[in-house]
């Protein structure tokens, strides 16, 4: 005796097909891909700062917050060889973000503008574990730089402790940027 399909209880339910519908949507909806949250660059023009100390002198540095409230600053040294570093810090830390704590990072690892690499750094929008929206943050922050610096002839994203895991999701989100 052959075998007949049966419906999905779903569709043979019209009311059940139109809460499904709806539930899809609702999630779908609430929950937007992670490439469009971090694509948004539309932020407030940075702010030409003197940089900390550390930074290869002659340097130019810039802040701001970005679109989602991160703060971050940008290093480009005088002697700039083409190379972007992105910084995706350590901790996490709880609580709002601090617009210290980009420019606490910047100083930590000046080294890279020493060496003639530009730097990128955000001190992520909120505190807490979120390596999705750290990861987001890190390359909101890289496209700030292309869009007030210019296109990088190589990105390389560099991870602190806890930032290793941003630098890795950020990677897995974002490849061929």
């Amino acid at each position: 005796m052959p075998v007949t399909p049966r419906q999905p209880w779903f569709l043979a339910n019209p009311s059940a097909t139109t809460l499904c519908t709806l539930l899809l949507c609702a999630v779908a909806t609430a929950l937007p891909p992670a490439v469009a949250r971090a694509g948004t660059t539309h932020h407030n023009p940075p702010v030409l700062k003197p940089c900390p100390s550390g930074v290869a002198a002659h340097s130019r540095c810039l802040i701001g917050r970005d679109s989602a409230g991160a703060h971050y600053w940008l290093a480009v040294p005088p002697d700039w060889n083409g190379t972007l570093v992105v910084h995706a810090h350590g901790g996490p830390k709880l609580g709002e973000a601090k617009a210290e704590r980009p420019v606490a990072d910047l100083t930590r690892w000046s080294i890279w503008t020493r060496a003639g690499y530009a730097y990128a750094g955000s001190g992520f929008r909120q505190g807490g574990v979120q390596v999705r929206s750290a990861a987001e943050d890190t390359e909101r922050v890289r496209q700030i730089f292309v869009a007030e610096v210019g296109t990088p002839k190589r990105t390389v994203l560099h991870g602190q402790s806890w930032g290793a895991s941003v630098a890795a999701r950020a990677a897995e989100l974002f490849p061929r940027r």
